[in-house]
């Protein structure tokens, strides 16, 4: 059995369900039962593959989930975002066996199961997505919980920090922001504002310095791409999280805050998910980033050599500049204090918060260069369909 997704493995010809059609305008219930599961034959991977196929599963149509079938074609279990995540944290690598990743238990329903059944079930147990099985155990549907009900928009404020002068880029920053420059033939913060919009998010706070006329020129009070944006002006840099001293009134929700200067495809939703059923007081976005050493590296027991690693790769969690920060930790910010957003987090540390990692496997890339720039320039458009990396 050859290890990739789609339905080669299982029998196409049993995959027969087709996505929902859409009711009209109305009542976003209306004509509920008359809606089917989705497809799955692009969700489907075998039990040999890696945890990266399965992210090249769940990153295919709105299911969101990459469902391990055994070679008869019977539903083993279910990987979704969070799996993926929570087995990179644990220290496992995209290569890995994608079985290491897989819950033992699983929801599923019969192919009797209507959508207000399915409805039901993912909301009694908190579920995205639930797949339909027949009586063999073999996958023939999937119900997802976004194409059942109608989509919320979230209250949580998106804060953008684009004050900074962009010094590594000049001259290109000596009269554009860097947060405006073009990246597939639109302006960074745009292609930013538009992602967080698509995934619910319309209450937006930029905060800005360098050249600020220019970004709220453009930028507005967001009417021209359908959300609400205000702004912090800093009279002096403030570090990359001092400004947010300056936030008024944004209540006890939980914030998404972000250097404009950072392009990645994931999905704003999941993140603010994650935060909340950890509990934590600050999420950090995390990018795994690879160290080669270009020498042997010895061990030593005083003047013995014990052990030599030739070339070495050591493998980190960097920060990856987007995090979800709760209004307590935003509190530890006296106004006019210059503060680092490494060193926020320190100091919620010592107060005591709870200070989580949201490990990225989607497009991430720092537009901090000119190499970089060009970079995101040439690939942005080409995925569409974000990948691991």
């Amino acid at each position: 059995m050859k290890c990739r997704h789609g339905s080669d493995k299982v029998g196409r010809d049993r995959l027969w369900f087709v996505a929902f059609l859409r009711d009209g305008a109305g009542d976003p219930f209306s004509g509920l039962d008359q809606r089917k599961p989705l497809a799955v034959d692009r969700n489907l991977i075998a039990e040999e593959c890696s945890l990266r196929e399965a992210v090249s599963a769940i990153n295919i149509g709105p299911a969101h989930v990459a469902l391990v079938v055994a070679r008869d074609g019977q539903l083993l279990g279910i990987v979704t975002d969070g799996d993926v995540r929570r087995a990179l944290l644990s220290g496992q690598g995209l290569d890995d066996p994608v079985r290491q990743a897989m819950p033992s238990e699983f929801h599923s329903l019969p192919a009797s199961a209507t959508a207000s059944d399915a409805l039901k079930v993912m909301r009694t147990n908190s579920l995205d997505q639930v797949p339909v099985i027949d009586p063999s155990g073999q996958v023939t549907g999937i119900y997802v919980i976004d194409a059942l009900a109608a989509p919320e928009s979230l209250p949580n404020t998106v804060v953008i920090m684009a004050g900074g002068e962009g010094l590594r880029l000049r001259p290109l920053t000596n009269d554009t922001p860097k947060t405006l420059l073009p990246v597939g033939g639109r302006p960074i913060l745009e292609i930013i504002i538009n992602q967080c919009a698509e995934a619910g998010f319309y209450n937006f706070v930029i905060s800005v310095n360098h050249l600020k006329d220019r970004i709220k020129s453009f930028a507005g009070d967001g009417s021209q791409f359908g959300v609400n944006i205000t702004y912090v002006e800093e009279d002096e840099p403030s570090g990359t999280a001092g400004s947010l001293s300056l936030l008024k009134g944004l209540g006890d929700e939980p914030m998404i805050v972000m250097n404009g200067d950072v392009l990645t495809r994931v999905n704003f939703r999941d993140l603010l998910r994650s935060h909340l059923q950890v509990g934590a007081h600050a999420t950090v976005c995390a990018r795994r980033h690879e160290t080669p050493v270009p020498f042997g590296i010895l061990h030593m027991e005083g003047v013995d050599i014990v052990a030599i690693d030739e070339k070495p790769v050591f493998s980190h969690l960097v920060n990856a500049g987007i995090y979800v920060l709760q209004s307590s930790v935003v509190d530890l910010i006296h106004p006019g204090m210059y503060l680092d957003m490494t060193e926020l987090l320190k100091l919620a540390l010592k107060r005591g918060r709870r200070v989580c990692a949201f490990p990225l496997h989607e497009y991430w890339l720092d537009i901090g260069l000119p190499e970089t720039l060009m970079q995101a320039d040439s690939e942005w458009l080409s995925r569409s369909t974000p990948g691991p990396q």
